[in-house]
């Protein structure tokens, strides 16, 4: 697959990781986050739909009314565990848990609140969940280049009765977006596909050294590669001249 270079018209990330901080300025406490959101709608979401909320508020979806893309390797598994509970309890489970608990509630929030009548869908592809909605993002562009997509990548660690399957730096993670094709302001940003392949591959760590290789002011490296069980993509930002 050639290059194919697209515009950042913008990104933001939000994390608990104690050291990436400083990413975007102070990270706001996780009961801060989604206050974009109408109270009753923010009241039904957990950590992950509020995460998610906020990096789709902040990285502009309300502005520039993209298709959506959500990426997530576990989606709200924590509203599914609960249900599970609660089934095996011989409960009923609560309807918001199960409306909450699909994959693409966040986005069907999303285009509720912000008004956001374009497609939008969600995917899981374990390992390289983040990879393949970037190939998703990249492609819908490639398709439909006068619609810009917004990209998200939530996920938490796993609960404690899985928590053995993270590694031991796990921590909470949204990272949106904002893509569009060149020529318009923003970042431009060259996407190259490559057959290199990794057995350690965590979504959430290349989620974070996304982040922190498009935050600017701690990162002057040119290019990023992010490589899957499958393949991966560089990243490189193109320069122009003056």
């Amino acid at each position: 697959m050639p290059s194919v270079e697209l515009t950042l018209v913008d990104w933001y990330v939000w994390t608990d990781d104690p050291a990436s901080n400083a990413l975007h300025g102070e990270q706001l406490p996780a009961a801060e986050l989604g206050k974009q959101l109408d109270a009753g709608m923010r009241r039904r979401q957990g950590l992950f739909g509020r995460a998610t909320a906020q990096v789709i508020a902040t990285a502009g979806a309300d502005g520039a009314s993209p298709s959506l893309v959500l990426a997530s390797r576990h989606g709200d598994l924590q509203r599914t565990l609960k249900m599970i509970a609660d089934i095996a309890a011989g409960e009923s489970p609560s309807p918001t848990d199960f409306s909450m608990s699909v994959h693409n509630a966040p986005l069907g929030i999303a285009a509720i609140q912000w008004a956001i009548n374009t497609p939008h869908s969600a995917l899981a592809a374990g390992r390289d969940t983040l990879l393949a909605g970037l190939t998703e993002a990249v492609a819908q562009l490639q398709v439909q280049p006068d619609q810009p997509v917004l990209l998200v990548y939530t996920d938490l660690p796993l609960p404690d009765a899985y928590a053995d399957n993270d590694p031991p730096d796990t921590c909470s993670c949204a990272l949106a977006l904002l893509l569009a094709a060149p020529g318009g302001p923003g970042v431009r940003l060259e996407f190259s596909a490559h057959a290199d392949q990794s057995a350690d591959v965590w979504p959430l760590r290349q989620a974070l050294a996304l982040a922190r290789w498009l935050d600017e002011v701690n990162n002057d490296e040119d290019c990023l590669l992010l490589s899957g069980e499958h393949g991966g993509w560089q990243l490189r930002r193109v320069t122009t001249d003056a």
